[in-house]
């Protein structure tokens, strides 16, 4: 060998050449492009696999709620579902609240009828015993006014009865001292008797307008009392006397119309349909029904009215 292959050798040795340069740059682009599109497979391949387990995560809760949606139909059907039987007994609830107010409605409506029932049946009771006295005062009144006319009657006829003896001679074994004084004594008990019977006209009815007279007077004396009636009674406990209304513990003064009786002051200290009680302040108690109120035979004074006034 020679020198000059010799250097030639030893440079080619130790100074690699641009084609060489070339070769390792182009191996080492095409290194990292290789690289590259590595990664962007694999990038690919994790987007596929991600998109791949969506869609699969997705089918499984799609189908975990078409079978929980068809569990919890069957369930409805069934009558075991849980929220079903909540609102059930919710509505069950409610309709036994509902079935409790309307019984107790109609409990408050059956009470109100009794009472008014008690009520009007105690008021028809009571008219007919105010009718029934009414009825009785006026026949008593009538056949005191007949004895009172025939003992009228009778006294007019003994009137006349004796004057005709004294004019007739009443005693035929008396013998007058003289004519003439016989005649003056005779003329002098006459004109007694004129004096006690004094002239007067009667009048006769009929048996029917007499019975119609009655009835009519009747009639207007039981709707004189039935208006009284109406305006004296209890309600709500409280004594509606004519257009006062007294209540228990108001002060009052209970009098007597014919003054038999002395007048009573006091609190009421119960009232009832059928009367009221008055206490008294030394404890005693007066009682006056509401017929004897409605009668008349009592009267009732507020003393706070009177106090008042």
């Amino acid at each position: 060998m020679t020198s000059v292959e010799v250097s030639t050798a030893a440079s080619k040795g130790t100074a690699p050449s641009e084609m060489d340069l070339d070769d390792k740059a182009g191996h080492a682009g095409a290194d990292s492009l290789d690289l590259e599109e590595k990664r962007r497979l694999e990038c690919f391949a994790d987007m596929e696999k991600i998109e791949k387990e969506f869609q699969d995560l997705k089918e499984k809760f799609y189908r975990e709620k078409i079978e929980q949606i068809n569990k919890e139909l069957e369930g409805i059907q069934s009558g075991s579902h849980e929220k079903l039987l909540l609102k059930l007994k919710e509505a069950e609830q409610k309709k036994e609240e509902k079935i409790w107010a309307a019984e107790q409605w109609r409990q408050y409506q059956l009470t109100n009828i009794e009472h008014m029932f008690v009520s009007d049946k105690q008021q028809a009771e009571e008219e007919l015993q105010m009718e029934k006295e009414i009825i009785k005062e006026r026949m008593i009144q009538a056949l005191q006014d007949r004895q009172r006319k025939l003992e009228d009657d009778k006294f007019t006829m003994s009137l006349h009865d004796g004057g005709t003896d004294i004019r007739g001679a009443a005693n035929p074994s008396r013998n007058l001292r003289s004519t003439k004084k016989g005649k003056e004594n005779a003329a002098l008990l006459n004109h007694r008797a004129k004096k006690l019977n004094p002239s007067h006209i009667n009048y006769t009815l009929k048996e029917t307008e007499i019975g119609e007279d009655l009835a009519l007077i009747q009639k207007a004396l039981i709707s004189r009392d039935r208006a009284k009636a109406n305006e004296i009674f209890v309600e709500r406990s409280q004594l509606h006397y004519y257009e006062k209304i007294f209540e228990k513990g108001t002060s009052v003064t209970v009098e007597s119309v014919d003054g038999k009786e002395p007048a009573v002051s006091g609190l009421i200290a119960l009232i009832t349909p059928q009367e009221i009680q008055v206490k008294a302040a030394d404890g005693n108690k007066a009682r006056v029904t509401i017929q004897q109120l409605r009668i008349g035979r009592y009267n009732l004074k507020s003393n706070i009215t009177a106090m008042t006034s």
